[in-house]
């Protein structure tokens, strides 16, 4: 995982904000901040009950992020307190590791709306435009957190496809997920079914 320099933030109130990269240290308020993101019921995978990670597992998780340079955890804090992450993780095979997927970005309900998930997201475009084998990034969401494709479209993704009907909720109550992208170097094209020098 690349370890990035601690950057300090002011949102509009005066808010002090952290981003930095996580470390096992962390996994208490990571869990913490996961667990508040589950009992909403709404945007996860996992239903309330469905949680089992403890803290063990969640330095574990950390830790294997950090093995890879193509992968990234950040951390949003305030007052000591972690009320934001983003996870990206990369391939780890040749025809893979150019692409990297976005595969958590949580941020605290009372902390919504006041630009924590911008610094989030920004940095971590950054970091990934500058990273010298990156050139995609990907992400699902659903399709009912309309709040959240439109703040990744505003930063640049976009929608690539539907898997319709993947989420069961209940009995006759679905939902698709919405799969996005955004390249962030520029495309190397090829004549269709010839090879692309490594």
């Amino acid at each position: 995982m690349t370890i990035l320099e601690t950057s300090i933030h002011f949102l509009a109130d005066g808010t002090k904000v952290t981003i930095r990269s996580a470390t096992p240290k962390d996994a208490t308020g990571t869990l913490h901040l996961f667990r508040s993101i589950v009992e909403e019921g709404l945007y996860t995978l996992e239903e309330p009950a469905e949680l089992t990670t403890t803290v063990e597992d969640e330095q574990e998780t950390i830790s294997k992020y950090q093995e890879h340079p193509g992968n990234l955890c950040l951390v949003a804090e305030v007052n000591g307190e972690i009320v934001g992450m983003i996870r990206a993780k990369s391939g780890v095979y040749r025809r893979t590791r150019h692409f990297a997927d976005i595969d958590s970005m949580w941020v605290n309900a009372k902390w919504r709306g006041r630009g924590i998930a911008n610094l989030l997201i920004t940095t971590l475009l950054n970091w990934a435009k500058q990273h010298p084998v990156l050139e995609k990034l990907g992400l699902f969401t659903f399709s009912t957190n309309i709040r959240a494709v439109k703040f990744y479209e505003k930063h640049g993704f976009v929608v690539e496809g539907k898997y319709s009907r993947d989420m069961k909720f209940d009995e006759n109550h679905y939902v698709d997920t919405v799969a996005m992208g955004q390249l962030i170097k520029p495309r190397t094209t090829a004549p269709f079914g010839a090879a692309i020098a490594p």
